[in-house]
């Protein structure tokens, strides 16, 4: 029995042991309960802030969600009127590509106008070209041309004294240029003068022929004749002055004989 009452004492001192471990473990565990009922509470202040800034957050949120919600709206006008004017565009633009096709188009014709005015006026400069340098060898061949005709203008006819023949000669100058003339004339009667001449020395010969004739009664004695009468007169004139001659030798000697005579008688 003794035996019996050991155990059963040792049973009950064990038990109390886990009794005293059980306490402990509880008064550990009450321990940390009231460290977690205070951390709870914590927690709780914690919440409650995080939840007023939770309403606030929704408050803003809220708020924010209003300016989407008006943002939303906006973007919905805008990509109607994007849509609106990307259609005008797509018009505009086609209108646009019309008128550049046709602006194209115009300033291709424009462009093949100045080419063919282009053309026309180098063929006119050309031209002009030409004609400058022909009026610039017309007035050269001018001006030669006036020195001709000046030196046939110097050619002037000769009639003399039954001579039927003469010649004549001529210089012209005209603004710079020069020319020379030989002419002669024929005359086959007194009547009548036949003359030819030619400019020559510059490059533009010339020649000029010509009759003159004598219009009018005139004189009844020819030239000719008037100049056979002048000789035979002349030889007459000379046979009277010769013969003065003579009888002023004669009369100078009687005057001699006569002088001779009165000296005589006066010895």
């Amino acid at each position: 029995m003794k035996n019996s009452g050991t155990v059963v004492n040792q049973q009950i001192t064990n038990i109390d042991n886990r009794v005293n471990t059980v306490e402990s473990k509880i008064n550990t565990v009450q321990s940390q309960v009231s460290t977690l009922t205070e951390r709870a509470d914590k927690t709780d202040a914690r919440i409650q802030t995080v939840e007023q800034s939770v309403q606030s957050v929704d408050s803003k949120v809220t708020k924010v969600d209003a300016c989407v919600t008006n943002v939303e709206t906006k973007i919905s006008t805008i990509d109607t009127n994007v849509s609106n004017l990307g259609k005008e565009v797509k018009v505009n633009t086609e209108i646009l590509t019309s008128h550049t096709t046709a602006a194209n188009n115009r300033f291709a014709s424009i462009e093949s106008n100045i080419n063919t005015l282009d053309q026309r006026v180098g063929s006119v400069e050309t031209g002009i070209s030409s004609v400058n340098q022909r009026v610039s060898n017309l007035d050269s061949r001018i001006n030669k041309v006036g020195a001709g005709a000046a030196a046939l203008a110097a050619l002037h006819p000769v009639s003399g004294d039954g001579t039927k023949f003469g010649v004549a000669a001529g210089v012209g100058i005209y603004n710079g240029q020069k020319a020379v003339a030989i002419g002669g004339s024929y005359n086959p009667n007194d009547m009548t003068t036949i003359s030819v001449g030619g400019a020559v020395g510059n490059g533009e010969n010339m020649i000029n022929a010509g009759v003159s004739v004598k219009v009018g009664a005139g004189n009844a004695m020819s030239k000719a004749q008037m100049n056979s009468q002048i000789r035979t007169l002349q030889a007459e004139n000379n046979a009277l002055k010769a013969k003065d001659a003579t009888q002023d030798t004669q009369l100078q000697e009687l005057h001699a004989e006569i002088a001779a005579l009165k000296a005589s008688m006066t010895k």
